[in-house]
Protein backbone atom coordinates (compact mmCIF):
# COMPACT_ATOMS: atom_id res chain seq x y z
CA UNK A 1 0.00 0.00 0.00
CA UNK A 2 2.56 2.60 1.09
CA UNK A 3 4.70 2.19 -2.03
CA UNK A 4 2.00 4.18 -3.81
CA UNK A 5 2.95 7.26 -1.80
CA UNK A 6 5.31 9.76 -3.39
CA UNK A 7 8.05 11.64 -1.51
CA UNK A 8 6.86 14.98 -0.17
CA UNK A 9 8.82 18.20 -0.33
CA UNK A 10 9.96 19.42 3.08
CA UNK A 11 8.27 22.57 4.37
CA UNK A 12 11.03 25.12 3.60
CA UNK A 13 10.62 27.30 6.70
CA UNK A 14 10.69 24.28 9.03
CA UNK A 15 13.76 22.94 7.20
CA UNK A 16 15.53 26.28 7.62
CA UNK A 17 14.64 26.40 11.30
CA UNK A 18 16.09 22.91 11.82
CA UNK A 19 19.25 23.84 9.95
CA UNK A 20 19.64 26.94 12.09
CA UNK A 21 19.24 24.88 15.26
CA UNK A 22 22.18 22.72 14.17
CA UNK A 23 24.34 25.75 13.35
CA UNK A 24 27.00 26.23 16.07
CA UNK A 25 27.97 29.79 15.05
CA UNK A 26 27.42 31.96 18.15
CA UNK A 27 26.58 34.93 15.90
CA UNK A 28 23.91 33.15 13.87
CA UNK A 29 20.61 34.90 13.16
CA UNK A 30 17.54 32.81 12.39
CA UNK A 31 15.23 35.29 10.69
CA UNK A 32 13.09 32.59 9.09
CA UNK A 33 10.36 31.39 11.44
CA UNK A 34 7.43 33.79 11.91
CA UNK A 35 7.26 34.16 15.67
CA UNK A 36 8.02 37.08 17.97
CA UNK A 37 11.39 36.96 19.78
CA UNK A 38 12.78 39.24 22.45
CA UNK A 39 16.40 40.42 22.47
CA UNK A 40 17.52 37.24 24.24
CA UNK A 41 16.10 35.09 21.45
CA UNK A 42 13.16 33.84 23.50
CA UNK A 43 9.48 33.90 22.51
CA UNK A 44 8.16 35.15 25.87
CA UNK A 45 4.91 34.24 27.57
CA UNK A 46 3.03 37.49 28.08
CA UNK A 47 2.44 38.63 31.66
CA UNK A 48 -1.34 38.60 31.30
CA UNK A 49 -1.21 35.08 29.86
CA UNK A 50 0.76 33.84 32.87
CA UNK A 51 -1.72 35.47 35.24
CA UNK A 52 -4.73 34.07 33.38
CA UNK A 53 -3.22 30.58 33.37
CA UNK A 54 -2.66 30.80 37.13
CA UNK A 55 -6.32 31.70 37.58
CA UNK A 56 -7.46 28.81 35.41
CA UNK A 57 -5.23 26.33 37.22
CA UNK A 58 -7.29 26.82 40.37
CA UNK A 59 -10.73 27.38 38.85
CA UNK A 60 -10.92 24.85 36.01
CA UNK A 61 -13.05 21.88 36.99
CA UNK A 62 -13.38 19.77 33.82
CA UNK A 63 -11.68 18.85 30.56
CA UNK A 64 -14.81 17.78 28.71
CA UNK A 65 -15.62 18.90 25.17
CA UNK A 66 -16.80 22.45 24.65
CA UNK A 67 -18.88 21.88 21.51
CA UNK A 68 -18.27 22.13 17.78
CA UNK A 69 -18.41 25.92 17.64
CA UNK A 70 -16.05 26.21 20.61
CA UNK A 71 -16.26 28.68 23.47
CA UNK A 72 -19.02 31.10 22.49
CA UNK A 73 -17.90 33.69 25.06
CA UNK A 74 -14.38 33.66 23.56
CA UNK A 75 -15.86 34.12 20.08
CA UNK A 76 -18.02 37.04 21.26
CA UNK A 77 -15.03 38.78 22.83
CA UNK A 78 -12.89 38.25 19.71
CA UNK A 79 -15.76 39.55 17.61
CA UNK A 80 -15.77 42.78 19.65
CA UNK A 81 -11.98 43.07 19.36
CA UNK A 82 -12.17 42.53 15.60
CA UNK A 83 -15.23 44.52 14.52
CA UNK A 84 -15.69 46.95 17.40
CA UNK A 85 -19.15 48.52 17.20
CA UNK A 86 -19.16 48.86 13.40
CA UNK A 87 -21.03 45.64 12.52
CA UNK A 88 -24.51 44.80 13.87
CA UNK A 89 -24.54 41.55 15.82
CA UNK A 90 -27.09 39.92 13.53
CA UNK A 91 -24.84 40.39 10.50
CA UNK A 92 -22.12 37.99 11.59
CA UNK A 93 -21.66 34.38 12.65
CA UNK A 94 -18.49 33.04 14.24
CA UNK A 95 -16.84 29.93 15.62
CA UNK A 96 -13.67 29.24 17.56
CA UNK A 97 -11.01 27.49 15.46
CA UNK A 98 -7.59 25.86 15.95
CA UNK A 99 -5.61 29.03 15.27
CA UNK A 100 -5.81 31.26 12.23
CA UNK A 101 -4.83 28.43 9.88
CA UNK A 102 -7.79 26.40 11.11
CA UNK A 103 -10.05 29.35 10.35
CA UNK A 104 -8.62 29.68 6.84
CA UNK A 105 -9.17 26.01 6.06
CA UNK A 106 -12.73 25.92 7.39
CA UNK A 107 -13.50 29.00 5.28
CA UNK A 108 -11.99 27.46 2.15
CA UNK A 109 -14.06 24.30 2.58
CA UNK A 110 -17.27 26.22 3.33
CA UNK A 111 -16.82 28.44 0.28
CA UNK A 112 -16.16 25.32 -1.75
CA UNK A 113 -19.73 24.25 -1.01
CA UNK A 114 -21.09 27.69 -1.92
CA UNK A 115 -19.18 28.57 -5.09
CA UNK A 116 -16.66 25.88 -6.12
CA UNK A 117 -16.09 27.43 -9.58
CA UNK A 118 -14.96 30.80 -8.17
CA UNK A 119 -11.42 32.03 -8.57
CA UNK A 120 -9.50 32.86 -5.41
CA UNK A 121 -7.25 35.92 -5.74
CA UNK A 122 -4.26 36.62 -3.53
CA UNK A 123 -1.34 39.02 -3.52
CA UNK A 124 1.97 38.42 -5.27
CA UNK A 125 3.92 37.81 -3.04
CA UNK A 126 1.54 35.97 -0.75
CA UNK A 127 1.18 33.97 2.47
CA UNK A 128 1.74 30.34 1.54
CA UNK A 129 -0.91 28.91 3.89
CA UNK A 130 -3.57 30.71 1.85
CA UNK A 131 -2.42 28.80 -1.23
CA UNK A 132 -2.31 25.51 0.67
CA UNK A 133 -5.82 25.89 2.09
CA UNK A 134 -7.71 27.24 -0.91
CA UNK A 135 -5.71 25.24 -3.43
CA UNK A 136 -6.24 22.12 -1.34
CA UNK A 137 -9.97 22.81 -1.38
CA UNK A 138 -9.90 22.70 -5.16
CA UNK A 139 -9.95 26.40 -6.03
CA UNK A 140 -8.04 27.87 -8.95
CA UNK A 141 -5.72 30.58 -7.65
CA UNK A 142 -5.01 33.87 -9.38
CA UNK A 143 -2.61 36.61 -8.28
CA UNK A 144 -2.92 40.37 -8.18
CA UNK A 145 0.17 42.64 -8.17
CA UNK A 146 1.09 44.10 -4.82
CA UNK A 147 4.59 45.58 -4.64
CA UNK A 148 6.27 48.16 -6.84
CA UNK A 149 10.00 48.12 -7.51
CA UNK A 150 10.72 50.33 -4.48
CA UNK A 151 8.70 48.02 -2.18
CA UNK A 152 5.80 50.38 -1.74
CA UNK A 153 2.26 49.30 -2.52
CA UNK A 154 1.49 49.32 -6.25
CA UNK A 155 -2.15 50.05 -5.55
CA UNK A 156 -3.05 51.29 -9.03
CA UNK A 157 -1.82 48.05 -10.61
CA UNK A 158 -3.65 46.00 -7.98
CA UNK A 159 -6.90 47.89 -8.48
CA UNK A 160 -6.66 47.68 -12.26
CA UNK A 161 -6.00 43.93 -12.14
CA UNK A 162 -8.97 43.23 -9.87
CA UNK A 163 -11.25 45.54 -11.83
CA UNK A 164 -10.41 43.85 -15.13
CA UNK A 165 -10.05 40.27 -13.94
CA UNK A 166 -12.54 39.44 -11.20
CA UNK A 167 -15.99 37.98 -11.72
CA UNK A 168 -19.04 37.96 -9.47
CA UNK A 169 -18.47 35.52 -6.63
CA UNK A 170 -14.68 35.48 -6.83
CA UNK A 171 -12.92 35.55 -3.45
CA UNK A 172 -10.14 38.10 -2.86
CA UNK A 173 -7.74 37.53 0.05
CA UNK A 174 -6.57 40.63 1.91
CA UNK A 175 -4.38 41.07 4.98
CA UNK A 176 -6.00 43.34 7.56
CA UNK A 177 -2.59 44.68 8.62
CA UNK A 178 1.10 43.72 8.70
CA UNK A 179 1.03 41.97 5.33
CA UNK A 180 2.91 38.67 5.30
CA UNK A 181 5.50 38.60 3.76
CA UNK A 182 6.02 42.25 2.80
CA UNK A 183 4.96 44.40 5.77
CA UNK A 184 3.18 46.77 3.34
CA UNK A 185 -0.34 47.86 4.33
CA UNK A 186 -3.32 49.69 2.84
CA UNK A 187 -4.32 53.19 3.89
CA UNK A 188 -7.93 53.71 4.95
CA UNK A 189 -8.63 55.45 1.63
CA UNK A 190 -7.33 52.40 -0.20
CA UNK A 191 -9.60 50.18 1.90
CA UNK A 192 -12.48 52.42 0.89
CA UNK A 193 -11.54 52.16 -2.79
CA UNK A 194 -11.31 48.36 -2.57
CA UNK A 195 -14.69 48.24 -0.83
CA UNK A 196 -16.30 50.23 -3.65
CA UNK A 197 -14.68 47.98 -6.25
CA UNK A 198 -15.80 44.79 -4.50
CA UNK A 199 -19.35 46.11 -4.25
CA UNK A 200 -19.39 46.94 -7.97
CA UNK A 201 -17.87 43.61 -9.04
CA UNK A 202 -19.77 41.37 -6.63
CA UNK A 203 -16.50 40.14 -5.17
CA UNK A 204 -16.30 38.44 -1.74
CA UNK A 205 -13.44 39.59 0.52
CA UNK A 206 -11.53 37.17 2.73
CA UNK A 207 -9.72 39.27 5.35
CA UNK A 208 -6.96 37.65 7.38
CA UNK A 209 -6.36 39.36 10.75
CA UNK A 210 -3.26 37.67 12.15
CA UNK A 211 -1.30 40.60 13.63
CA UNK A 212 -3.77 42.97 15.26
CA UNK A 213 -1.78 45.32 17.50
CA UNK A 214 1.57 44.65 15.81
CA UNK A 215 1.26 47.42 13.21
CA UNK A 216 -0.08 50.74 14.49
CA UNK A 217 -2.43 49.69 17.32
CA UNK A 218 -5.40 47.45 18.05
CA UNK A 219 -7.96 49.88 16.66
CA UNK A 220 -5.80 51.17 13.80
CA UNK A 221 -4.94 47.67 12.56
CA UNK A 222 -8.63 46.76 12.28
CA UNK A 223 -9.90 50.05 10.81
CA UNK A 224 -9.88 48.95 7.16
CA UNK A 225 -11.39 45.58 7.98
CA UNK A 226 -14.17 47.25 9.94
CA UNK A 227 -15.00 49.59 7.09
CA UNK A 228 -15.09 46.82 4.51
CA UNK A 229 -17.09 44.38 6.67
CA UNK A 230 -19.71 47.00 7.49
CA UNK A 231 -20.10 48.13 3.86
CA UNK A 232 -20.07 44.80 1.97
CA UNK A 233 -22.87 42.26 1.78
CA UNK A 234 -20.70 39.22 2.52
CA UNK A 235 -17.19 38.58 3.80
CA UNK A 236 -14.99 36.06 5.58
CA UNK A 237 -12.69 37.14 8.41
CA UNK A 238 -10.10 34.83 9.98
CA UNK A 239 -8.53 35.80 13.30
CA UNK A 240 -5.39 34.45 14.96
CA UNK A 241 -4.39 34.90 18.61
CA UNK A 242 -0.95 33.37 18.03
CA UNK A 243 0.99 36.60 17.69
CA UNK A 244 -0.80 39.25 19.72
CA UNK A 245 -1.37 36.91 22.68
CA UNK A 246 1.78 34.83 22.14
CA UNK A 247 -0.28 31.62 22.09
CA UNK A 248 1.40 29.94 19.14
CA UNK A 249 1.27 26.32 20.28
CA UNK A 250 -2.11 26.70 21.99
CA UNK A 251 -3.89 27.31 18.66
CA UNK A 252 -6.52 29.92 19.48
CA UNK A 253 -8.36 31.53 16.58
CA UNK A 254 -11.77 32.32 15.14
CA UNK A 255 -13.63 32.46 11.83
CA UNK A 256 -16.40 34.95 11.13
CA UNK A 257 -18.79 35.11 8.20
CA UNK A 258 -20.37 38.48 7.48
CA UNK A 259 -23.90 38.19 6.12
CA UNK A 260 -26.83 40.42 5.22
CA UNK A 261 -29.21 39.45 8.04
CA UNK A 262 -29.82 37.18 11.00
CA UNK A 263 -31.35 34.37 8.93
CA UNK A 264 -28.24 34.18 6.75
CA UNK A 265 -26.03 34.31 9.84
CA UNK A 266 -27.74 31.21 11.22
CA UNK A 267 -27.19 29.41 7.92
CA UNK A 268 -23.54 30.48 7.94
CA UNK A 269 -23.09 29.25 11.50
CA UNK A 270 -24.54 25.88 10.58
CA UNK A 271 -22.22 25.57 7.59
CA UNK A 272 -19.15 26.38 9.70
CA UNK A 273 -20.20 23.91 12.40
CA UNK A 274 -20.73 21.14 9.85
CA UNK A 275 -17.33 21.73 8.27
CA UNK A 276 -15.56 22.01 11.64
CA UNK A 277 -17.12 18.70 12.71
CA UNK A 278 -15.81 17.04 9.59
CA UNK A 279 -12.27 18.46 9.86
CA UNK A 280 -11.39 18.41 13.57
CA UNK A 281 -14.66 17.82 15.47
CA UNK A 282 -13.95 20.03 18.51
CA UNK A 283 -11.44 22.89 18.88
CA UNK A 284 -8.81 22.96 21.65
CA UNK A 285 -9.84 25.05 24.61
CA UNK A 286 -6.84 26.09 26.69
CA UNK A 287 -5.71 29.01 24.50
CA UNK A 288 -9.24 30.29 23.99
CA UNK A 289 -9.88 30.12 27.73
CA UNK A 290 -6.77 32.22 28.37
CA UNK A 291 -7.81 34.84 25.82
CA UNK A 292 -11.33 34.90 27.24
CA UNK A 293 -10.00 35.40 30.76
CA UNK A 294 -7.74 38.26 29.67
CA UNK A 295 -10.36 40.09 27.61
CA UNK A 296 -13.03 39.78 30.31
CA UNK A 297 -10.76 40.88 33.21
CA UNK A 298 -10.08 44.65 33.05
CA UNK A 299 -6.72 44.62 34.83
CA UNK A 300 -5.45 41.71 32.71
CA UNK A 301 -6.69 43.31 29.52
CA UNK A 302 -4.94 46.57 30.41
CA UNK A 303 -1.68 44.75 31.09
CA UNK A 304 -2.00 42.74 27.87
CA UNK A 305 -2.51 45.91 25.84
CA UNK A 306 0.46 47.56 27.56
CA UNK A 307 2.77 44.62 26.78
CA UNK A 308 1.48 44.44 23.21
CA UNK A 309 2.33 48.13 22.88
CA UNK A 310 5.85 47.28 24.07
CA UNK A 311 6.15 44.59 21.38
CA UNK A 312 4.98 46.97 18.65
CA UNK A 313 7.25 49.81 19.81
CA UNK A 314 10.24 47.49 19.88
CA UNK A 315 9.48 46.15 16.40
CA UNK A 316 9.27 49.63 14.95
CA UNK A 317 12.45 50.61 16.77
CA UNK A 318 14.31 47.65 15.23
CA UNK A 319 12.97 48.64 11.81
CA UNK A 320 14.28 52.18 12.22
CA UNK A 321 17.68 50.97 13.44
CA UNK A 322 18.03 48.36 10.69
CA UNK A 323 17.17 50.88 7.98
CA UNK A 324 19.74 53.28 9.45
CA UNK A 325 22.39 50.55 9.64
CA UNK A 326 21.78 49.53 6.02
CA UNK A 327 21.94 53.15 4.93
CA UNK A 328 25.25 53.56 6.71
CA UNK A 329 26.88 50.39 5.32
CA UNK A 330 25.48 50.70 1.79
CA UNK A 331 25.82 54.49 1.58
CA UNK A 332 22.36 54.58 -0.03
CA UNK A 333 18.70 54.89 0.91
CA UNK A 334 17.79 51.68 -0.93
CA UNK A 335 16.55 50.04 2.27
CA UNK A 336 14.68 52.95 3.83
CA UNK A 337 11.40 51.14 3.13
CA UNK A 338 12.07 48.84 6.09
CA UNK A 339 11.39 51.68 8.55
CA UNK A 340 8.06 52.50 6.90
CA UNK A 341 6.67 48.96 6.85
CA UNK A 342 4.82 47.34 9.73
CA UNK A 343 4.62 44.00 11.49
CA UNK A 344 7.22 41.29 11.75
CA UNK A 345 8.20 40.85 8.10
CA UNK A 346 10.04 42.66 5.34
CA UNK A 347 11.44 41.55 2.01
CA UNK A 348 15.07 42.07 1.02
CA UNK A 349 16.04 42.19 -2.67
CA UNK A 350 18.11 39.00 -2.58
CA UNK A 351 18.24 36.23 -5.17
CA UNK A 352 18.72 32.56 -4.27
CA UNK A 353 22.55 32.57 -4.56
CA UNK A 354 22.75 35.59 -2.26
CA UNK A 355 20.38 33.99 0.25
CA UNK A 356 22.61 30.91 0.22
CA UNK A 357 25.74 33.02 0.77
CA UNK A 358 24.10 34.84 3.64
CA UNK A 359 23.41 31.48 5.27
CA UNK A 360 26.73 29.79 4.44
CA UNK A 361 29.10 32.71 5.10
CA UNK A 362 27.29 34.54 7.90
CA UNK A 363 24.87 31.99 9.45
CA UNK A 364 21.94 34.30 8.70
CA UNK A 365 18.78 32.40 7.76
CA UNK A 366 16.10 33.99 5.58
CA UNK A 367 13.15 32.61 3.62
CA UNK A 368 13.29 32.71 -0.21
CA UNK A 369 10.18 34.36 -1.69
CA UNK A 370 9.97 33.83 -5.43
CA UNK A 371 13.19 34.42 -7.34
CA UNK A 372 14.09 37.89 -6.12
CA UNK A 373 13.26 38.29 -2.44
CA UNK A 374 14.26 37.03 0.98
CA UNK A 375 11.76 37.38 3.82
CA UNK A 376 13.18 38.40 7.17
CA UNK A 377 11.49 38.33 10.55
CA UNK A 378 12.43 41.73 11.95
CA UNK A 379 11.52 40.62 15.48
CA UNK A 380 14.27 37.98 15.38
CA UNK A 381 17.02 40.60 15.00
CA UNK A 382 18.27 41.91 18.37
CA UNK A 383 18.28 45.67 18.66
CA UNK A 384 22.07 45.64 19.04
CA UNK A 385 22.43 43.29 16.06
CA UNK A 386 21.29 45.55 13.24
CA UNK A 387 24.85 46.56 12.30
CA UNK A 388 25.92 42.90 12.11
CA UNK A 389 22.94 42.07 9.87
CA UNK A 390 23.37 45.16 7.69
CA UNK A 391 27.09 44.55 7.17
CA UNK A 392 26.47 40.96 6.09
CA UNK A 393 23.69 41.96 3.68
CA UNK A 394 25.82 44.64 2.03
CA UNK A 395 28.79 42.25 1.76
CA UNK A 396 26.84 39.62 -0.18
CA UNK A 397 25.24 42.28 -2.37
Amino acid sequence: MFQRLTPQTSEPIVALMQEALRDQNPNKLDLSIGVYFDDSGITPIMRAVKAAEAQRLHSESTKTYIGIEGDTRFTALIRDLTFGSTLPQERSAGIQTPGGSGAIYVASEVYGTINPSAYVWTSQPCYQNHLAAFGGSGFAIKFYPYLSADQTLDFDAMLDCLERGTNTGDLVILHASCHNPSGVNFTIRQWQALTSLFQARGVVPFIDLAYQGFGDGLTEDAAGLRHMASETRNAFVSVSCSKNFGLYRDRAGALFMVTENDRQSQLALGAMQTMARRIYSMPPHHGAEIVKTILSTPELKDDWEAELDEYRTRLNRIRTRLAASLQRYSNSNEFDFIADQRGMFSLLPLAAPQIARLRQEHSIYTVPIGEQFARINVAACPENGTDHLAEAIVQIL
